[in-house]
């Protein structure tokens, strides 16, 4: 098991590195006409616009698109110093470069926001419908409010939002597609490991925690309905994905601070250690203070629109609860989810502790790793809402993939 992770994950690693290699062999003049036709966009609206005005929560990041469009060309006459050095910023892979370079060298940012928003929408499509078919439309509910608090129209129009939004979906449609059989098979060290290093490579530090939340919970909910939850084995297939994901997140993070200063001969570990205590603890320029931080974050995204809408959710789950118990249904309730599904609502809070300083200054995006907070607390009353007269998912296999 240990021996096939490791041969799983370092084979990730050298697609990752060979991927990123062979997407500057394109000629920077193929990349710099439409990047420079791009930069427009940039100068009509300036660096953080909001689309929602005095809406912090649906601000633009014009300055990271322009960056990531700027890394896209800064290619040279080595590919493996291109791809390690990227501009001078080789804290991170930047492996969404894999594809945008090649996007750029056809078409503008402006036709790629597009794109990216075609393909958010039929992610998001597709995960609703899955849902639909394997839980119920209390799940889907649940997902689409979560996905309505992070002010999705903003998402696509900012690349580096959608990388990370992109993983979350992918890896939750994998989870939901998979037939009963499989599921029950599924190795979640893998998967997670696996979810955490692609979140690493793509992100540039936005909200990566909803690339475990989300899909985490899924799949305790799936665990659940299938009555597979006791409160150990629950707890047990929790700490084993979050361990996981963290540990594929921040090995992967490492390996690209040694590789980038094997290949540029450079320190690159000393100055990503620096930043790592910058991000955490703040300088006596920028001051940490840890409950201004949590109030920005909890303001963003508890907007009074989106408190409207929770509390509005939660009186209909009531009213139907209500209703089914008058009837005398029996609610299906699963303690063992409840309690670590309740846990894990709290994830997003240890993560602005630690990344303290990141999660002050940029509390405008950080604030979207609360989608699993408010997705934790839907998918629990869904949880109630389940009566015990529905079938189980071990009986029922809505989307069988049998191959």
């Amino acid at each position: 098991m240990k021996k096939s992770l490791l041969g799983q994950y370092f084979a990730l690693i050298a697609v990752f590195f060979v991927s990123l290699t062979l997407v500057f062999t394109i000629p920077n003049s193929w990349v710099s006409h439409h990047v420079d036709i791009s930069r427009q966009a940039f100068k009509l609206t300036g660096d953080y616009p909001n689309l929602n005005p005095a809406d912090p929560g649906s601000r633009l990041d014009n300055f990271t698109d322009a960056l990531m469009l700027r890394e896209a060309a800064s290619g040279g006459d080595n590919p493996i110093k291109s791809a390690m050095n990227l501009d001078n910023y080789p804290r991170y892979w930047h492996g969404y470069l894999v594809w945008l370079r090649p996007l750029l060298s056809v078409m503008s940012y402006s036709a790629i926001r597009q794109l990216y928003a075609l393909i958010l929408f039929s992610l998001i499509a597709l995960t609703m419908y899955l849902m639909a078919k394997r839980f119920d439309l209390f799940v889907v509910l649940a997902f689409a409010v979560s996905l309505m608090f992070q002010r999705l129209f903003s998402m696509f129009i900012s690349l580096q939002f959608s990388h990370v939004t992109f993983i979350m979906l992918g890896s939750t449609i994998t989870l939901l597609a998979m037939s009963n059989r499989r599921f029950e098979k599924l190795r979640v060290v893998s998967f997670f490991w696996i979810v955490g290093s692609l979140t690493n490579f793509v992100d540039l530090l936005t909200f990566p925690l909803v690339t475990l939340g989300v899909p985490l919970i899924v799949s305790l909910y799936r665990r659940s309905i299938a009555q597979q939850n006791m409160l150990g084995s629950t707890i047990i297939y929790a700490v084993k994905a979050v361990v996981s994901w963290f540990l594929g997140y921040a090995i992967t993070w490492l390996l690209t601070w040694i590789l980038s200063s094997l290949v540029l001969g450079k320190n690159i570990i000393q100055d990503a250690a620096y930043q790592i205590l910058f991000r955490t603890e703040g300088s006596s320029s920028i001051p940490v203070t840890r409950l201004a931080m949590l109030k920005a974050n909890l303001r963003t995204e508890f907007s009074s629109a989106n408190l409207l809408v929770l509390i509005l959710v939660i009186v209909m789950f009531g009213i139907l609860l209500w209703r089914k118990m008058s009837r005398g249904l029996t609610l299906n309730t699963d303690w063992g989810f409840l309690a670590v599904v309740g846990i894990l609502s709290l994830l997003p809070y240890l993560w602005y502790l630690v990344l303290a300083n990141h999660s002050q200054i940029h509390y405008w995006f950080t604030y979207r790793e609360q989608m699993i907070t408010v997705f934790a607390w839907l998918m629990m009353l869904s949880r109630f809402a389940r009566v015990a007269t529905h079938k189980r998912a071990s009986d029922v296999d809505f989307i069988s993939l049998r191959g």
